[in-house]
């Protein structure tokens, strides 16, 4: 917010903000408030534009669109059966694993479980525990590739063999991080 302040401060005349949910939706309510037109090229949660403010425009798709998709496609090409959310609960995984689920569910899947964790984790050990207990055939991770990449990794090693499906897993990144356990991994 401050940020944002201080570019309205400066008096400038349009922004092309910011990288991530968790920052644009509350800079663009000050943008908004200040008549600032601001160009959102990377943050998807639906909040930002589903406001209604006069001048916030998105370039890209949506978390309703993109993990939507995503929640058809599990039900209805993988024929999932049980599915299992996880998210890291920014702004950017919640609101993924949230259109995920509401698309699952209007297409008749059924989500056994939702798991959470944070944007900073490195250890999925007791997620993953639960996840495979409940014999999940489908999980959709909410989050981006650092932690979908451990995420991934640890599945492997704790036998996990369900279906990974991710928003944050279709960079090179993630393929490096995850290694071989990218294989598979479905974005």
């Amino acid at each position: 917010m401050q940020a944002a302040q201080k570019l309205v401060d400066a008096g400038v005349a349009a922004v092309v903000s910011h990288f991530n949910s968790g920052t644009t939706i509350p800079a663009s309510q000050v943008y908004e408030s200040a008549g600032i037109p601001v160009i959102d090229p990377a943050a998807t949660n639906p909040v930002i534009t589903g406001r209604g403010f006069a001048n916030t425009f998105m370039v890209i798709s949506t978390d309703a669109q993109n993990a939507g998709n995503a929640g058809v496609y599990a039900v209805e090409v993988t024929k999932a059966k049980r599915i299992a959310i996880i998210d890291d609960r920014t702004a950017f995984g919640q609101g993924e694993a949230d259109e995920f689920e509401k698309a699952v569910k209007a297409h008749g899947g059924k989500i056994i479980t939702r798991e959470y964790t944070d944007n900073k984790a490195v250890d999925f050990s007791t997620q993953i525990t639960k996840i495979k207990s409940i014999n999940a055939d489908l999980v959709f991770f909410g989050g981006l590739d650092t932690q979908a990449a451990g995420f991934a990794k640890r599945m492997k090693q704790l036998g996990l063999n369900a279906q990974l499906v991710g928003g944050g897993v279709m960079d090179e990144e993630f393929i490096k991080l995850a290694g071989d356990s990218a294989e598979g991994v479905m974005a």
